[in-house]
């Protein structure tokens, strides 16, 4: 009782050395129960009162050593750290109070709160990683701390844990756009810094279920896909894009990119064919989508389809050899694979419109017209194949006159015609005595001796 009054007095009258020597002969003396609190009493004298700071932290460190389980110690000295900014103290405090507490949410401030000293104040991203983690033990469904560790693991890189986290973030995350958000960076996360793009589709995926018309989820989908060559996935993804897009060129460019896919990744010409020929109903004059339905015709076989594509190039080519090669080729189309021998005769005539002496269209027209039995038609392009070749391959101009004048002499029985053919032939070939031999024979037919006498 005297002590109590005593202390009292020294307290009220300001004597704190009288009071602090009374407070250690106490705790000296005192019994266990009682001696944590005398210890805080001290300690708390020390600094509140006396201003001796350092020996204050010393004593209520001291105090905490003997009585580690004591809490108004370990509150206080939180109190202080955050006072002085000591930082390492509260760290250390906080550890020693985690310990003994056991009700999970206030579990879950001191970690967290132990968590921000280490990242904001020591620079310990690796403690504050290690405290969040803790944490989450505790409260696995806590939002707002697994939000932070996502921030820490991003910042120190650590990205196999940054994916694992973002999966629990959109396990608990109830607002679709942050779910995607979450689906969209986990995807970069595997694919970019993982190496792992089948990760990545799997992320793309989710987000996709989420939001089926997000066109940047298409993108980096079919970047993935293009990456793994998953030509079946992504010519799929590509025709569900289509569906959604309304800009017409833009589907038209989807339709050419699946048509590109089914030909010459999947071997499917039917498919390629029906996604060009979308395509062309777009573009009905795109070079593109013209030359692969060109391509896939042809090998497919389906010749009067070709036709229409090489009709249509026809009108578009501006340059004159194409179009002539355009002309001849839809001409052997009619006339080899149809059996259509107007219409291939009809063809070549366009081509001679444009290129008079083109030989190939000549030689063509010679072989139509005999099977057609029109042999005036015959030897006159003969004739024109003749005046082509006589420049370039004489000797074979010399084989088409001799030609055309037998069908005069034969057919037309016009041997002045042929006389003229055959002095032609002559002309072109002085030493080649086939032309003279067919004019002895008529001269010699009609007795033509002076005629005769001069060959």
């Amino acid at each position: 009782f005297y002590r109590a009054v005593l202390s009292e007095f020294y307290r009220t009258a300001g004597f704190y050395d009288q009071l602090a020597g009374l407070l250690e002969e106490q705790i000296s003396e005192a019994e266990e129960d009682f001696a944590p609190w005398l210890e805080l009493e001290y300690a708390h004298l020390l600094y509140r009162k006396m201003g001796l700071h350092s020996q204050a932290i010393e004593e209520y460190l001291r105090a905490l050593s003997e009585y580690p389980e004591y809490i108004p110690l370990i509150r206080e000295l939180e109190i202080i750290a955050l006072e002085k900014d000591h930082s390492r103290l509260l760290a250390e405090v906080l550890v020693k109070e985690i310990s003994l507490r056991t009700n999970p949410d206030l579990l879950t401030f001191l970690y967290h709160w132990l968590a921000q000293v280490y990242e904001r104040k020591l620079n310990d991203p690796e403690q504050a990683i290690a405290s969040l983690r803790s944490l989450l033990k505790i409260r696995p469904d806590w939002l707002f701390g697994l939000e932070e560790l996502h921030r820490l693991y991003k910042d120190t890189e650590n990205f196999k844990e940054l994916v694992v986290v973002i999966n629990s973030e959109i396990a608990l995350n109830e607002e679709k756009a942050r779910k995607i958000e979450l689906y969209l960076e986990g995807a970069e996360v595997f694919d970019q810094k993982l190496s792992q793009p089948e990760q990545a589709i799997e992320a793309l995926l989710g987000a996709r279920s989420l939001d089926p018309e997000n066109l940047e989820i298409f993108s980096r989908l079919k970047e993935l896909y293009l990456k793994l060559e998953r030509w079946n996935e992504l010519v799929r993804l590509i025709e569900d894009e289509i569906k959604l897009t309304a800009d017409e060129r833009r589907r038209a460019e989807l339709f050419i990119q699946a048509g590109e896919i089914y030909e010459e990744k999947l071997g499917e010409p039917e498919r390629a064919i029906s996604s060009y020929q979308e395509a062309e109903r777009i573009l009905p004059e795109d070079e593109r989508v013209l030359s692969a339905l060109e391509r896939l015709y042809t090998g497919e076989e389906r010749w009067q389809e070709l036709i229409g594509i090489l009709e249509k190039l026809f009108v578009l080519r501006s340059a004159s050899s194409e179009r002539v090669e355009l002309a001849n080729r839809i001409g052997r189309i009619y006339a080899d694979k149809l059996g259509d021998i107007d219409s291939a005769i009809s063809s070549y005539l366009r081509s001679l419109e444009i290129e008079p002496d083109n030989i190939p269209a000549l030689s063509a027209l010679v072989e139509l017209y005999e099977k057609k039995g029109e042999s005036e038609k015959q030897v006159k392009t003969i004739i024109r194949l003749a005046e082509a070749k006589s420049r370039t391959a004489p000797q074979q101009a010399v084989d088409l006159y001799l030609k055309a004048g037998e069908i005069y002499e034969q057919v037309f029985t016009d041997e002045k015609k042929a006389l003229e053919l055959y002095d032609k032939a002559s002309g072109l070939a002085p030493r080649d005595l086939r032309p003279l031999d067919k004019k002895q024979k008529i001269f010699e037919r009609n007795q033509s001796w002076q005629e005769l006498a001069e060959l």
